[in-house]
């Protein structure tokens, strides 16, 4: 039992996160970049935003790239193929 527990820590410690579930969940609806992400998350500061995006893209759950659609920089997150295949957030 606590081999089982062990194995599943890293996994809560992930989505203990305040934000992540609801980031995530965000995500699922397609790509967003930083801004569109901050407005959507009712309540969510620029530092945790930022902190939750690098603990996701750390873990495998998001990418983020340059968003080809426009004509200055811009970030795009997306969710990953690993976070795809289990499943949407409803």
């Amino acid at each position: 039992m606590n081999e089982d527990i062990a194995r599943s820590a890293p996994l809560v410690q992930l989505l203990a996160g305040r934000w992540t579930l609801a980031l995530l969940a965000e995500l699922s609806k397609g790509g967003h970049r930083y801004q569109d992400l901050h407005d959507a998350l009712d309540g969510i500061s620029f530092k945790v935003l930022t902190d939750t995006l690098r603990r996701a893209e750390r873990d495998g759950l998001i990418s983020r790239h340059l968003d080809p659609g426009r004509i200055e920089t811009a970030t795009l997150y997306e969710l990953t193929d690993l976070r795809r295949d289990t499943g949407t957030i409803n």
